[in-house]
């Protein structure tokens, strides 16, 4: 028993940074996965940019990518939050108006210094209408940069251990209760969409110059939807709109507080950092993305009504009013979010655009609405709404709230009991299933859209837009234990070695059959020569363990033993190891292989993953991997 309880209290805390900072592989039951909650803040890094346009910071933002980083967040324009290799940091300063790149915290006097040098940006099309332009940006770059520097004391992980371990003690852990169902918007008014556009100087020449093509159908409806979020790919701007009421018809009874806006600007920028380092995490997606978050208050996001005191359903009644301050009054709230939606995808120059509204409810205020529930989203938007205390979730947990309505706007499903969800088999999103639904998958693990967890199942991404891994298409030239080698003797025998690894899905005894083909090509007659001779096993299906149900990685090792044919007399050879999963249009399945090359046969297998000494990732340049592509998406032709 601890004699020292402040002590003690520490230590337990201390251990469970430790503990939530560290990978988990896992399998049923528990929040685990290939993501910890912590793992977006492993060298989670500043840059501060002299960008003026979005145009300049995405130069920013490119350049760090060809450098093997990643941007997460871009708070417009100057400030930027991501990853970067740090041996990279010195190299990166002064190229594409980087002005600076921190990875440890900043004095208060920094903060300062950096809060004054920026110039409030313009925004750089003409398209915008000047009343849309209502942005808090000095308050949210500095608001950005306080965050980073609490993620980089510790103060952060620190602060969610502690309330993480609160909540176990008091066995207050919030649930998914009951919903009402999941919302699905209506069709969109043709005209009423495009006047709205119009109205803000949008025509149809501008939107066919952005990629989008609409026209009206019989009925009067969008025949096409605009796409502002079809896929959690690319760039996203996020705007999240901080809802006041005015007093002009509900009493004015909450007023948000600086301190509060700030808070859920922490909370959002950590959901949407989540996001985005594990959609770009080497070893599986791959999937670059990055949100440019515009939070807005002040006198175009006033209404006449206090939601909290209100049903959801009346929803409408403040939407209306904010779009039409910004704007956009003609139709119904979706006719109106939607095409604020296209017209700051449009403006910004990102791939897609959503909108969340965010009401005020602090303490004494219910966490509710009238009607019961609190935060909801429309699947595939447009738009989200969200309260700052969310039923059973507290303002501590609002970026896991946050996340998983996000997941909604881009056709996330949910898989928990209350949402009523028994669609484990049912093509849902991109032709993909829900296949992690807990009302229909026994073998159903935590995961964002089912606990707010921080993980992911095996379908969730492929409802996003991810690609996941058709192939793992791997080419390399032969190497001798780390040695690069040119020729081979004919009847020379060489070992090809792959260590792979795969993640899920798998419902019941539904499972992604893996197949497994090596090749060879060497090159025949003289060096100069461009004869090949090809050696190849065809496809095989692997007769190992089947991909797990969880997206805990599994791992196996496989071997070819091969004799170069007589007629390879000069030359390199490049062997590819092509691995196929099966059925890959229900579930996003991932994973990553290394390879080894040798002389002589050999059929021994290691007891442990191999050491990057003798082992390899492909040779690669700046755009390609160890993954064969799928066809491009719709949006990247």
């Amino acid at each position: 028993m601890c004699k020292k309880p402040l002590w003690c209290m520490w230590l337990v805390l201390i251990g469970l940074v430790f503990w939530a900072s560290s990978g988990v592989y896992g399998q049923e039951g528990g929040e685990v996965g290939l993501f910890s909650s912590d793992a977006w803040m492993e060298n989670y890094t500043l840059v501060i940019t002299d960008a003026k346009t979005i145009e300049e910071a995405y130069q920013a933002a490119e350049r760090i990518e060809r450098e093997g980083g990643h941007i997460g967040v871009i708070l417009p324009y100057q400030v930027m939050l991501g990853w970067v290799p740090k041996e990279k940091v010195k190299s990166l300063v002064g190229r594409s108006k980087i002005r600076g790149i921190y990875q440890k915290p900043l004095s208060e006097l920094e903060i300062r210094k950096l809060a004054r040098s920026f110039s409030r940006p313009s925004i750089n099309n003409s398209l915008m209408a000047a009343s849309t332009v209502d942005m808090q940006v000095e308050e949210s770059q500095e608001n950005a940069i306080r965050f980073f520097n609490k993620v980089a004391r510790g103060d952060y992980q620190l602060k969610k251990a502690h309330q993480k371990a609160q909540r176990e003690a008091s066995g207050a852990e919030p649930s998914m209760g009951p919903g009402p169902g999941e919302r699905f918007a209506p069709p969109i008014n043709y005209r009423d969409y495009m006047y709205n556009l119009i109205a803000n100087g949008i025509t149809q020449e501008d939107l066919n110059k952005a990629g989008i093509y609409l026209r009206e159908s019989s009925s009067g409806d969008l025949e096409l939807s605009p796409g502002n979020s079809d896929y959690m790919v690319g760039k996203v701007l996020f705007t999240a709109i901080f809802v006041e009421s005015n007093g002009g018809i509900d009493p004015n009874t909450y007023t948000w507080t600086a301190a509060d806006r700030t808070t859920i600007q922490n909370e959002i920028t950590a959901g949407l950092s989540w996001w985005a380092n594990t959609a770009f995490n080497f070893n599986t997606y791959r999937t670059p993305l990055t949100f440019v978050i515009s939070f807005r208050s002040g006198a175009s996001t006033l209404t006449s009504y206090e939601p909290i005191t209100r049903p959801s359903s009346d929803d409408g009644l403040w939407i209306s009013q904010i779009m039409a301050n910004m704007g956009y009054g003609t139709g119904d709230k979706f006719a109106r979010t939607t095409a604020f939606n296209t017209a700051m995808r449009t403006s910004w120059n990102t791939n897609w655009a959503t909108v969340s509204f965010i009401g005020y409810n602090p303490s004494p205020a219910p966490s509710s609405w009238t009607d019961g529930g609190s935060a909801y989203a429309y699947i595939g938007g447009p738009y989200s709404q969200l309260l700052f205390r969310n039923g059973g979730w507290p303002v501590t947990d609002y970026d896991r709230v946050n996340a998983h309505e996000t997941g909604h706007l881009f056709g996330a499903r949910d898989q928990y009991a209350g949402s009523g969800c028994n669609n484990c088999t049912t093509e849902v999103r991109n032709g993909v299933w829900n296949g992690n639904c807990v009302n229909c998958n026994a073998n159903s693990i935590d995961s964002m859209m089912k606990h707010n967890s921080w993980a992911l199942d095996g379908y969730l991404p492929g409802q996003l837009g991810w690609r996941g891994v058709q192939y793992l298409d791997v080419a390399t030239y032969r190497v001798d234990n780390g040695n690069f080698k040119n020729f081979f003797a004919p009847g020379e025998t060489i070992q090809y070695k792959i260590y792979y690894c795969l993640a899920g899905p798998r419902v019941g005894t539904t499972t992604h059959t893996a197949r497994l083909r090596f090749r060879a090509e060497f090159y025949g007659g003289s060096p100069n020569s461009s004869t090949t001779v090809a050696d190849d096993t065809g496809w095989s299906t692997w007769t190992g363990p089947q991909p797990p149900t969880s997206t805990g990685l599994s791992c196996y090792w496989t071997w070819w033993n091969r004799t170069v044919p007589a007629a390879a007399v000069n030359g390199p050879a490049t062997v590819s190891v092509q691995l196929e999963i099966t059925q890959m249009g229900k579930g996003a399945a991932n994973g990553f292989a290394k390879f080894h090359v040798s002389a002589g046969a050999d059929t021994t297998e290691p007891s442990a993953e191999p050491s990057f000494i003798n082992w390899f990732e492909p040779l690669v340049t700046l755009d390609e991997g160890p993954f064969m592509e799928p066809a491009p998406l719709p949006w990247e032709r």
